[in-house]
């Protein structure tokens, strides 16, 4: 868990004057008046951002960097809960009854290599619009996205410190931002801040969270080999691969495709057709290998799903061990 935005109504704290409580509290105060009426807007603390109205009090906040600083720590259920009461005893305001808004879930990987490294690995995601970036990737839908990164590298862009202890480190974020209809998303009536700290309901956005990463389709390396070629459509397969390979790749070709389609050089049908056989080429596991990267990553995300509480792991009877810090 990282940031969330919430509402805290005035109706759910009915004996506490929001206007005249929660302004005293802040710093970097600026206030309005629009059609609404009074507006104040400030900081409480480092990494909580405020917004007061007569009729609620509306919180923007990094759950980590206000627990621990920083927003490498990978926040586990008792985590979620304590920094909750943190900011509800920094507001003076019961904000577990907040409703959530907006909210982002990530876990911090350690890898090997360089974040970026991997990424290139990283296809297609169903409905997802995927746009790539300098040390980034992201999978983009109207109310969710997925965001792969750098996260050492955002850190230094930002002027964030980075701790010590990751100081070095690869550190691969996934991030999944629920940022609109989030209460559709999940079919509930409402989300207030109390649930991300339930153990169900963590449990169910922690699935949807990996859930997603596992439908990202995987980019396969090339290996010719002419000697595992018996019929005519293997020679066709294995020529696809090559082709592809020595296009640049399975996204270049893809997209270019697309390009195609939407400036009116290819039909609809025939793009589909060209994608299907890229596609089903690029997988064929006679002529691709899974690329050694992904089968880390692979294993870090499993890894990070079976994580339990106070920097363990535990998978299939296993004894709990530490992984690396943070988590």
């Amino acid at each position: 868990m990282d940031t969330i935005t919430c509402i805290l109504a005035a109706s759910e704290v009915p004996s506490i004057d929001l206007m005249g409580e929660v302004p005293v509290l802040l710093s970097n105060i600026t206030q309005q008046f629009n059609e609404y009426g009074r507006l104040v807007k400030g900081r409480c603390g480092e990494h909580m951002f405020v917004c007061v109205r007569e009729e609620d009090v509306r919180v923007r906040v990094s759950l980590p960097k206000l627990l621990r600083g920083h927003s490498l720590w990978n926040m586990g259920i008792s985590d979620v809960m304590d920094s909750i009461i943190m900011a509800s005893d920094m507001l003076h305001l019961p904000m577990e009854r907040a409703e959530v808004r907006k909210f982002d879930y990530a876990g911090n990987l350690e890898m090997v290599y360089a974040p970026e490294l991997y990424m290139r690995y990283l296809g297609a995601n169903g409905r997802f619009k995927r746009l790539e970036n300098p040390g980034s990737l992201c999978y983009s839908l109207p109310s969710i996205n997925l965001n792969l990164y750098n996260k050492s590298r955002e850190m230094k862009a930002h002027h964030d410190p980075i701790p010590r202890e990751y100081q070095g480190l690869n550190i691969l974020r996934y991030e999944k931002g629920y940022v609109k209809q989030v209460a559709k998303y999940f079919k509930k009536d409402k989300i207030k801040a109390a649930m991300l700290y339930d153990p169900s309901f963590y449990q169910t956005i922690r699935k949807d969270w990996y859930k997603d990463y596992t439908a990202i389709k995987k980019i396969r390396k090339p290996m010719i080999d002419f000697s595992s070629v018996t019929t005519k459509k293997q020679l066709y397969s294995m020529a696809i691969v090559a082709l592809v390979d020595n296009y640049g790749g399975v996204q270049k070709m893809l997209l270019d495709l697309d390009e195609g389609r939407k400036t009116g050089k290819l039909k609809r049908k025939q793009s589909f057709d060209l994608k299907d056989a890229i596609t089903a080429a690029s997988n064929d596991k006679l002529f691709t290998r899974e690329c050694e990267l992904i089968t880390e990553l692979d294993m870090k995300m499993a890894e990070a799903m079976a994580i339990e509480t106070n920097n363990k792991f535990r998978s299939n009877g296993m004894e709990d061990y530490n992984w690396y810090p943070g988590i």
